[in-house]
């Protein structure tokens, strides 16, 4: 049974949907949305390609979910999809300074219903702006629909949740942790605010007093990329959790820290028996392990490792805008 078949049930989501079963949720809606907007189903198909920025067929789950979710708006107001008024196309001012730009979109569209970012799992309201980024190379997966912070923001004005998900998609596939001087500042401000954090439990261990002196440098110098162990980012990540109490931490925050610790403790001790002969002992060891995991969060929900991009270093920054055209 489709999303479709269920008489577009308010509760009903495509996100538990995968592979085939989207395939035919897209083919579902199409015929039922088509009378309905009295269209015949290759001019639905056809806006509905407009819309996606892609053709349903030709795009993978991820863009068939936004086609499901479309055409379920579509299914409650028909007016819209029968209108031939052009939608105002936004435009949005590309970040300038050092290392903050990311790849250009693959492309744009409105939040047809409310959505959660595939890469910060934020909420999404109806008819803010959100886009895919283009298809990663090699073990990279590719990450869902971002909202518009995560799509252009997350590295010219990072909050601590963005450095966070670096650390984990750099963990998760097995590199050091590249922070440009940005990112670099929110870590630095995070672990000074508590002055107990040098006599954490973390900090003890994994002492991380030439880890400061580097963020210090970074930000200092306004560096492209200061590259940190996979140890000393982890290390970070704990002390900021024994102090989340003494900090203005927040819930989201607190969560994302625990699943971070949680999935890392789950590699390392392989929790789940993931044979190696099978999954090797790299990241897709590490997918296998994240698939099977008895306590899901919010990073197993959404997979990975991503590619969350570096900047070449001496990477020259324009301020260009840059028109969202969709």
């Amino acid at each position: 049974m489709t999303l479709f078949q269920v008489e577009f049930e308010p509760q009903a989501s495509p996100d538990v949907l995968r592979a085939a079963a989207l395939h035919r949720a897209v083919t579902d809606g199409i015929a039922a949305v088509a009378p309905v907007a009295g269209m015949n189903e290759a001019r639905v198909t056809e806006r509905l390609t407009h819309m996606i920025g892609i053709a349903p067929e030709a795009g993978d789950d991820h863009d068939r979910r936004q086609a499901v979710r479309q055409l379920m708006a579509w299914s409650v107001d028909a007016a819209e999809l029968q209108s031939r008024k052009k939608r105002h196309k936004p435009v949005s001012q590309r970040p300038a300074g050092v290392a903050c730009r990311l790849p250009r979109h693959a492309r744009v569209t409105w939040a047809c219903s409310e959505m959660v970012c595939g890469l910060c799992a934020d909420p999404v309201p109806v008819g803010d702006l959100v886009g895919r980024m283009p298809t990663p190379a090699f073990y990279y997966q590719p990450m869902g629909w971002l909202c518009t912070h995560c799509l252009y923001l997350r590295r010219a004005r990072p909050r601590l949740r963005d450095v966070l998900l670096r650390v984990f998609h750099h963990v998760f596939v097995g590199s050091g942790i590249g922070l440009n001087s940005y990112e670099c500042a929110v870590m630095l401000s995070s672990l000074e605010e508590d002055p107990a954090a040098p006599r954490t439990v973390a900090w003890k261990s994994v002492p991380l007093d030439g880890v400061l002196v580097r963020l210090r440098t970074s930000l200092r110098e306004e560096k492209h990329t200061t590259w940190l162990s996979m140890a000393d980012g982890l290390t970070m990540v704990a002390v900021l959790r024994e102090t989340a109490a003494a900090r203005s931490t927040t819930e989201r925050e607190i969560e994302l820290m625990e699943a971070i610790l949680q999935h890392v403790e789950e590699w390392r001790a392989n929790a789940y028996k993931v044979e190696a002969r099978r999954f090797d002992t790299g990241p897709r060891y590490r997918q296998e392990s994240l698939a099977r995991t008895t306590r899901p969060t919010v990073l197993s929900k959404l997979g990975g490792p991503f590619d969350l991009h570096q900047c070449a270093p001496g990477a020259e920054v324009s301020s260009a805008p840059m028109d969202l055209v969709i």
